[in-house]
C-alpha cells in the first residue's frame, strides 16, 4: 500500500458539520461537528419562541439557534489521523476519489464537487481564509479548480 499524504483541510462553514480533507488521491468528507449541540439549541429555541410568541416564532428562533450553536461548535481536528482512520471515524464519512472528479467550483462559503455521478455542495469556512482554501484545492486538483 502506498503512502497517502494529507494536503490540506477545509473547515465547515456556517451551519455545516462536515470538514473536507484533501489527500494525495481523494477528498474525505468527515463529520467533525456534533449535530447534537445544534439540535439542543433548536429544541430550546422552539419551546421558548413558542411560549413567548407563537408557533412561527418558535420555528424562527429554533432555526436561528440551530445555526448559531452549530457555528459555535469547534470542529474536531482530524489532521493527526491517517486518511483511512478519518474515513472510518464516523459512519457518515465518505470519500470522493480524484479520478471521479470532473470539476471543483470554489466560491466564498461554498465548494461544489462535480463528478460523473452528480454534484456535491458543501458549506465551507470563508472570509480571510478564502485564499488558503483556494491554495488547498489548487494543490490537490490544479487542473479541475474553478473560482469566482
Amino acid at each position: 500500500m502506498s503512502y497517502e499524504e494529507i494536503l490540506g483541510i477545509i473547515n465547515p462553514g456556517f451551519g455545516s458539520t462536515r470538514t473536507l480533507v484533501f489527500t494525495s488521491s481523494r477528498i474525505i468528507v468527515a463529520k467533525t461537528v456534533s449535530s447534537f449541540i445544534g439540535i439542543a439549541g433548536a429544541v430550546v429555541g422552539f419551546f421558548v419562541g413558542s411560549l413567548l410568541f407563537n408557533l412561527l416564532g418558535g420555528i424562527v428562533i429554533a432555526t436561528v439557534l440551530w445555526l448559531v450553536f452549530t457555528k459555535l461548535a469547534k470542529p474536531k481536528y482530524v489532521g493527526h489521523m491517517p486518511p483511512d482512520e478519518i474515513l472510518k471515524n464516523h459512519r457518515s464519512n465518505f470519500e470522493i476519489p480524484y479520478t471521479n472528479i470532473v470539476r471543483v467550483d470554489l466560491r466564498r462559503g461554498t465548494l461544489t464537487v462535480l463528478t460523473a455521478g452528480g454534484r456535491k455542495r458543501f458549506s465551507i469556512a470563508d472570509g480571510k481564509i478564502f485564499q488558503s482554501n483556494v491554495s488547498i484545492v489548487r494543490r490537490a486538483l490544479p487542473d479541475k479548480l474553478a473560482t469566482s
